[in-house]
């Protein structure tokens, strides 16, 4: 869960939880900032900064499925303009 996605450049951990999992504890415990004290000023700042990595892995998502739209139809070729009257020949393999 600690893996960053390429597409979204954040890990399923840090989307979930909102931080990046501790590997190793730390050596010092971290104490809370005095102006965070109050635990719903905590929760808030938790869920406005998960809202804000949702909402940047998605935009990552975007731009991830707009650079590979563009990477496959660089190498397609044009789709051929057909007109009433055109003779064309059909495979008869399913039929």
């Amino acid at each position: 869960m600690n893996t960053v996605n390429a597409s979204t450049d954040f890990s399923g951990f840090q989307l979930h939880f909102g931080r990046s999992p501790h590997i190793i504890p730390p050596m010092v415990p971290s104490n809370l900032p005095t102006d965070m004290a109050d635990p719903a000023e905590l929760a808030h700042a938790i869920i406005i900064n998960l809202e804000s990595d949702v909402a940047a892995a998605c935009d990552n998502l975007l731009h991830a499925k707009i650079q590979q739209a563009h990477h496959a139809s660089s190498s397609r070729s044009p789709e051929p303009n057909y007109s009433i009257g055109d003779f064309v020949m059909l495979s008869t393999f399913n039929r």
